[in-house]
């Protein structure tokens, strides 16, 4: 039986505003359905409730994406490069990628440097990306030009 605060797999296709709140499980692919939606922030900072497991690379069918938030969750696996495709993720106030304490692994997509409008907050700390914590040199070229 699936958690009363797991992230529901159908929705509006035609939401246009944005997804907030505290939620357990795992994050559907299917959320990439929702290709009008410019705001998803998956946590809390008081919440009890962790989402875990990857994040679906189905997420970067979200074009419309400016602000992208889900830290402090028990997310795994590596970063997924379709977070590339967010092509207006960080463009405009209060926008940004939230995705600092979790448990992500590998490498820094290079393909986060295709994000030209990025111009607010990119957090990352707290993860396990390349061999440790301290992954400055382990950032690409690519993105960290991004101003």
């Amino acid at each position: 039986a699936r958690a009363s605060n797991s992230l529901p797999t159908t929705l509006p296709t035609d939401l246009t505003t944005s997804i907030d709140g505290a939620y357990s499980g795992t994050i559907p692919s299917e959320l990439g359905l929702l290709t009008k939606v410019t705001r998803l922030t998956l946590s809390e900072l008081d919440s009890q409730e962790r989402l875990s497991g990857p994040l679906p690379s189905q997420l970067g069918m979200m074009l419309r994406m400016s602000t992208f938030g889900a830290e402090s969750q028990t997310l795994t696996s590596t970063l997924p490069t379709q977070l590339g495709c967010f092509t207006a993720l960080g463009a405009g106030g209060g926008s940004g990628l939230w995705l600092g304490n979790n448990n992500f692994t590998g490498r820094i997509p290079t393909e986060l440097g295709l994000l030209s409008e990025f111009t607010e907050e990119f957090e990352l700390m707290s993860n396990r990306l390349t061999s440790s914590n301290d992954f400055c040199n382990g950032i690409p070229t690519e993105v960290a030009t991004l101003s």
